[in-house]
């Protein structure tokens, strides 16, 4: 090796150990050579081996063990760090429930999840110059993105063209991309079929204005396929930032005689539940006597809902863990499946350790009505 400026000689040094330890060479556990071993094998001073491990280490590559010598970790970030890019986190809502149960499973599995934030406006973002550091030194096994990867093409998060991505969206057409699919598709028909199970045949739906045509159409079908009825003033949109207007929206739904008013409701998007649900109780709405509800959600959080509701979602859990999976699998053998699909589950499906997370109130308030 040539010699060069220290600063650059130990950066190279500690550039080809990560090398080695990332492509498994050495793997973890493995006891490096020792300091005066590596001086001589890359042509420089103990000093500068010294900083290069030094860097290692902060890098959460190797620890030192005294005499006993300098060895891999069990848990190297390029195997044990995923990086979760979302554009910003939500008070409530699916956003926020990742990120508390992305801490929950690095406690769980011994993995990190560094949050990268805001990373689609640079400007404003104070942690994309630690993702960008994070993405030259390898420290991450791999990204699980939160918006479609078509939209990150162009940036760094593409730069390394072997760093395993997944996305968490309903579809997208990015090759080398993986997608944990949210079934959306299965949302609807569960719904449905849970409402009309219930003897319920005319049906509203609620969701933010940003719900695609294909979720509506889907509705839509499904409502004609049961043999139940719908209608364009019985599919609305509220925005989740002016939550006030749920009432009016509430009451033209409700408006007329109760014969021809819906006697079943899906709340698509749990953002809408408490302003929705408060809004009907106002209205003296009889729940689930007059109108049954189901009311999407995020477990194992749920949204307040302050009338008896069926809940219906996802388990954030299951999708991240899914997505790490899928990372792991892309670095270590053949290409996984690219879409993992996450099914929608009522409450009483999920497992026992999901439900017991499940507030106590809000479940007991499911059972009865008002």
């Amino acid at each position: 090796m040539k010699r060069g400026h220290p600063l650059e000689r130990h950066g190279a040094i500690r550039r080809q150990l990560a090398g080695l330890i990332c492509s498994g060479a050495k793997a973890p556990g493995m006891r490096l050579p020792t300091r005066l071993e590596l001086a001589d094998e890359f042509k420089t001073s103990p000093v500068t081996i010294q900083k290069a491990l030094l860097q290692l280490a902060n890098d959460g590559f190797v620890v030192a063990r005294g005499r006993a010598g300098t060895f891999v970790t069990e848990r190297p970030p390029h195997l044990y760090r995923f990086g979760l890019v979302i554009p910003n986190i939500d008070s409530v809502g699916f956003l926020r429930t990742l990120v508390e149960q992305a801490a929950v499973l690095e406690q769980t599995y011994g993995w990190r999840f560094p949050i990268y934030s805001g990373v689609d406006n640079p400007k404003e973002s104070d942690n994309y110059q630690s993702m960008l550091e994070d993405l030259r030194s390898h420290r991450v096994a791999g990204l699980i993105l939160t918006q479609q990867p078509g939209y990150y093409l162009d940036t760094p998060l593409f730069a390394q063209p072997d760093l395993p991505r997944v996305a968490i969206v309903n579809q997208h057409h990015v090759p080398d991309v993986g997608c944990v699919h949210l079934d959306n598709q299965m949302f609807i028909g569960k719904a449905l079929d849970y409402l009309k199970a219930r003897g319920r045949r005319r049906v509203a739906f609620v969701a933010t204005p940003n719900i695609s045509s294909e979720f509506i159409d889907c509705f839509t079908d499904g409502v004609a396929s049961r043999q139940m009825t719908t209608g364009p003033a019985w599919i609305q949109a509220l925005d989740h930032r002016s939550l006030h207007w749920a009432a009016h929206v509430v009451a033209a739904l409700m408006a007329g005689p109760v014969s021809t008013r819906p006697d079943a409701l899906i709340i698509a998007d749990d953002h809408l539940v408490e302003s929705v649900t408060t809004a009907l109780r106002h209205l003296g709405v009889r729940v689930p006597a007059a109108l049954e509800i189901v009311a999407h959600c995020n477990y194992p959080n749920l949204p307040l809902a302050v009338v008896p509701v069926g809940w219906l979602g996802y388990d954030v859990r299951r999708v991240l863990q899914n997505a790490v999976e899928y990372i792991q699998q892309n670095r270590s053998g053949p290409p996984p499946a690219p879409v993992i699909n996450v099914p929608a589950q009522f409450d009483h499906e999920l497992s026992e350790p999901g439900r017991l997370n499940l507030p106590t109130a809000t479940r007991l308030a499911a059972r009865g009505s008002y």
